[in-house]
């Protein structure tokens, strides 16, 4: 006797209109990681991978095109700061920032899991309109992958911040 298996009524993480778009078929899933393809684009074109993948290697000409190209509501500028900023890519990341990209915390995680201090202090900068702010999370983070300077810049800014 086999079991059935049934399928998930939602997806965890995913927003109901996102999960509605793609059971009516207005999206489909791409071949870059389940990234979302825009009608019109061929998964292997997916302007979402390509700013991913432009980030990564912290190309501003490339992301600057990909963007130019794209419609804004297809493109995840805070996914591309993360990514940019686990690879502590600090010219893609101010690009990003003033596009627009708003999650800050998320990128600091990224940065110091990754070792990367100079994203770690650009992201946490005192001068920055609205600095990343998830210093605990982000200290844990670097702590859990051994990225020990990262985890001691964070630690003594939040030392400083609690005197």
């Amino acid at each position: 006797m086999t079991r059935a298996t049934l399928a998930p009524v939602s997806t965890p993480g995913l927003p109901l209109a996102l999960a509605l778009a793609l059971a009516l078929g207005l999206l489909s899933s791409g071949a870059a990681g389940g990234a979302l393809t825009p009608p019109g684009f061929a998964p292997e074109a997916n302007p979402n991978a390509a700013l991913l993948r432009a980030a990564r290697n912290g190309d501003v000409r490339r992301l600057r095109k990909v963007v130019l190209e794209t419609p804004s509501r297809w493109l995840d500028l805070d996914a591309a700061l993360s990514t940019a900023a686990s690879r502590a890519r600090l010219p893609a990341m101010n690009f990003l920032v003033d596009l627009g990209a708003t999650d800050l915390d998320r990128a600091l995680v990224s940065a110091a899991r990754w070792d990367h201090c100079g994203a770690v202090r650009w992201l946490i900068s005192p001068d920055r309109a609205a600095p990343a702010t998830a210093l605990e999370a982000a200290q844990h983070a670097a702590g859990a992958m051994g990225s020990c300077n990262a985890e001691w810049l964070l630690l003594s800014v939040r030392c400083r911040e609690e005197q």
